[in-house]
């Protein structure tokens, strides 16, 4: 990873060059509960971008029916 990638300033661990990951601080109940929200907003995301795109490719079949 070249040194521009690297901002870990707000990341409780890291993985290593082994594809290991491993944590700066011990986790207790608040942090794991944090990174669970956090996963959460992304997989509504991901399920929203993923909805606009069908649409999008549901538009283009209905499209070339009609030819």
């Amino acid at each position: 990873m070249a040194a521009e990638d690297k901002d870990d300033t707000n990341d409780p661990g890291m993985v290593n060059d082994d594809g290991m990951y491993h944590q700066k601080e011990p986790l207790n109940f608040e942090k794991v509960w944090q990174m669970f929200q956090e996963t959460d907003k992304k997989f509504q995301e991901t399920e929203r971008i993923l909805q606009r795109a069908f649409r999008k490719i549901g538009g283009l079949g209905n499209n070339i029916g009609e030819f």
